[in-house]
């Protein structure tokens, strides 16, 4: 891997977020000013540089989360001030067509459901977790996490309707939407005493049967979901808990995923993580030695 193109769009500001639309042609990034820029990609299929494509300021506070919810006309963002915001592209520009309330404390994690567009789940700071339906229903699911909920993902091949969610307190937790039910429990924490070190991420794997749990002790582990045993560690990046993500919000966390190339066999697969030290790291999913620093 190697550099092949640098993007200039916000004011000197921090970025926060980055997110590839699902079919790859659009990147929003996302600025500590809450300016929003999104990128045309498709110029890289010819050699070309990414183009500035649209830009604009979100008005809801700090914005904490960002996500896709169609292949590249429709994304949500959380705010510091516990709204979601829905935002469609439309003749070159972008509209907002829905305001979610219900938080009462930051949003500081979204995502949408993959084949169902329509779902929305977020958690945030004080460690809720709300569901949306397109017919602008909403319910909450059984509180589980002591504090702020890091991340959430939704499981991309399953009958049910799952989704993965890490915390602050150090726990994972598998809910069933339908069902309104938590599933199972990984590094549960015990009242007012958190055990284990914070979540800053949690993937599902591209076939459904693993969840990649990223933690703020330096450590990447994989999870198999029928057996809830951990099958692999990954370690060598730097991803620990400090003063700025302990007390300015759950945003500056670690990322990690799970890529394929080729085929899409476990010879192909690689675990992709961001580092605290600036670098970002691939592993050889199956015999966990990194291949690349970039």
């Amino acid at each position: 891997y190697q550099l092949f193109s640098t993007m200039k769009g916000h004011n000197n500001c921090t970025i926060l977020h980055l997110k590839f639309s699902l079919d790859g042609n659009l990147l929003l990034s996302v600025a500590q000013d809450s300016s929003i820029c999104i990128w045309d990609c498709r110029p890289l299929m010819y050699n070309q540089p990414i183009q500035l494509y649209l830009t604009f300021n979100s008005q809801q506070g700090l914005v904490t989360s960002v996500a896709w919810c169609s292949l590249n006309s429709e994304f949500i963002t959380g705010g510091s001030d516990g709204t979601i915001q829905v935002w469609n592209i439309k003749d070159n520009k972008v509209e907002q067509s829905a305001i979610l309330n219900g938080h009462h404390d930051s949003i500081t994690c979204i995502a949408a459901h993959i084949t169902n567009i329509l779902t929305i789940s977020s958690g945030s700071r004080d460690g809720d977790i709300k569901v949306w339906f397109s017919n602008g229903e909403s319910k909450t699911l059984p509180k589980t996490h002591k504090s702020a909920v890091t991340s959430i993902d939704y499981s991309p091949f399953s009958e049910r309707n799952l989704i993965i969610t890490g915390g602050f307190d150090g726990s994972i937790n598998l809910f069933d939407i339908d069902k309104n039910q938590c599933l199972q429990t990984w590094f549960e924490s015990v009242e007012l005493t958190r055990l284990y070190p914070p979540i800053s991420c949690v993937k599902f794997s591209p076939n459904g049967r693993f969840i990649l749990v990223s933690s703020m002790d330096n450590v990447i582990r994989l999870f198999e979901l029928s057996s809830h045993k951990c099958k692999r560690i990954y370690v060598g990046h730097k991803n620990q808990e400090n003063q700025e993500n302990r007390s300015i919000s759950i945003m500056h966390t670690i990322n990690c995923g799970i890529i394929t190339k080729g085929s899409g066999s476990k010879d192909h697969c690689y675990i992709v993580s961001g580092s605290q030290d600036g670098n970002i790291w691939i592993w050889n999913l199956q015999n966990k030695k990194p291949v690349q620093i970039i």
